[in-house]
This record gives C-alpha cells, structure tokens and sequence, in this order.
C-alpha cells in the first residue's frame, strides 16, 4: 500500500496537486480486481495511463491504478470513512 500526496513526473490523471489531496494505492488479487472492475487493462506506454471510463481525478471513488490497474492495483482520492472501509474489505 501507498499514499501519494502530489503528481509525479509520469502521472498526473489525478490531479494530485490539488491543495488537500491525496491517493491511496493497494495492489488486489486477480480474482478481487475483476470483480469491481471487470478484465484488467492493458498496459499503457511508457508515460501513459490506462484506458478506461474512469474519471481518474474523482474524489471518493474506488478505480483501477491510473498507471497499474494492469498489474491489480487499485486506488481511491480522498476516501470517506464509508469508502475505506470498502477500499479494504478487498483484503479481509
């Protein structure tokens, strides 16, 4: 798990730098990932994000990594305490 607090140099989807901002990233099983968000995407290229129909800067949101949903990760802007809790049953 990590939490990311402003853009980087390679992702910027989310928008990070926005005063009080920040993300939380975990990698999912398989099995869990597709289950909240269908097959997993390809990798994008070097410097790109994934394709998909998320809104990658969506506060309160639980989506696929801008960057790594390919490789399981998941993520979520500035979880209410509702939407933690969901951000996490994935690993009970």
């Amino acid at each position: 798990m990590t939490i990311k607090q402003k853009d980087g140099e390679n992702e910027k989807a989310s928008k990070l730098n926005r005063n009080g901002v920040f993300r939380i990233n975990c990698r999912t099983i398989k099995k869990d990932f597709e289950n909240l968000f269908g097959d997993r995407p390809s990798r994008p290229p070097k410097g790109g994000i994934i394709e998909g129909p998320w809104k990658f800067d969506e506060k309160d949101k639980i989506m696929p990594h801008t960057v790594y949903g390919w490789a399981g990760w998941m993520c979520v802007i500035n979880p209410t305490k509702k939407t933690f809790e969901q951000f996490f049953e994935t690993f009970r």
